[in-house]
């Protein structure tokens, strides 16, 4: 091992939610379902207008899961706020909060064009343990084995 590098197995249960995080719900496991965003103290979703597979990739990324599985699939209607709307990713970003979108609760749309999606798993690879945690830590590599 050379200095500098960290080989980490990490198991990470939590039921707090920060702003900004991202879940799937309603899939048959974490790495498929509706897209939501948590803002101003509650989970809501986010409106599939513009969403394209870069912004796919930006949330599998921030939610520490592999590469988008499929960008477009139906999950059932959220509840609560559609948090956000038109986001415009340009794949690179490690958050969806950082992409290009319209103003915070400002939409055109309903639960029925929901954001729902999939991603892979990330297995053997390296990434930034502070998008796997979901923070904006300074970031350090973690080998997943």
């Amino acid at each position: 091992m050379c200095a500098g590098d960290i080989n980490v197995v990490i198991g990470i249960v939590s039921t707090a939610a920060y702003e900004g995080n991202l879940r799937l719900v309603n899939g048959s496991d974490y790495t498929e379902g509706r897209l939501e965003i948590f803002h101003d103290d509650q989970w809501g979703s986010i409106c599939d207008n513009t969403w394209f597979g870069d912004d796919a990739s930006v949330a599998c990324r921030q939610m520490g899961l592999g590469n988008v599985k499929y960008a477009y699939q139906d999950y059932g209607p959220g509840q609560g706020p559609v948090h956000l709307d038109d986001v415009d990713c340009r794949g690179t970003e490690m958050y969806i909060t950082t992409c290009q979108k319209g103003d915070w609760g400002v939409n055109n749309c309903g639960h029925d064009s929901d954001v729902g999606m999939s991603c892979f798993l990330f297995e053997g690879k390296s990434m930034p343990i502070g998008l796997f945690l979901n923070f904006g830590w300074n970031l350090k590599t973690v080998t997943f084995v």
